[in-house]
């Protein structure tokens, strides 16, 4: 397995750096959550997609989709948010399986950005020195 330069909280420099050097593949720049900013994302072998996504701190974070294969990006509903094409990839066989999945259709965004964007106040009984932490968790 390869390493990954994905990792939480990059910043639109490092990610261009990062395509610069050739270390970064993205595959399809979308907006798949309607916010008017497009996500990355880069097919990683057969382990999966990674979406990187701008936080609310305006900072990239990596979403996996583990197993899955990207066919296509396309808004199928019109709605204004682009959709993804998947199927899992096959280790058995060393290929792309059926059937198809369309994630991201109908009025709701694709589950992983609604979590991802939603910010979590650390608990109040939590140390004062472990907050900066808990924040970036």
């Amino acid at each position: 397995m390869t390493s990954q330069p994905y990792t939480a909280g990059m910043s639109k420099a490092e990610i261009r750096d990062l395509l610069a050097a050739g270390k970064l593949y993205v595959s399809h720049f979308a907006d798949l959550d309607n916010d008017g900013r497009s996500e990355l994302i880069a097919q990683i072998g057969d382990a999966g997609l990674a979406l990187l996504y701008l936080d609310v701190d305006e900072r990239y974070s990596p979403l996996w989709l583990e197993g899955l294969v990207l066919h296509e990006v396309v808004d199928l509903d019109g709605d204004g948010d682009d959709e993804l094409i998947v199927s899992e990839f096959d280790q058995r066989r060393g290929r792309k399986s059926s059937p198809i999945w369309v994630l991201g259709s109908g009025d709701e965004q694709l589950p992983m950005l609604a979590r991802a964007n939603a910010r979590v106040s650390p608990p109040q009984a939590l140390a004062p020195e472990l907050g900066e932490l808990w924040q970036r968790a």
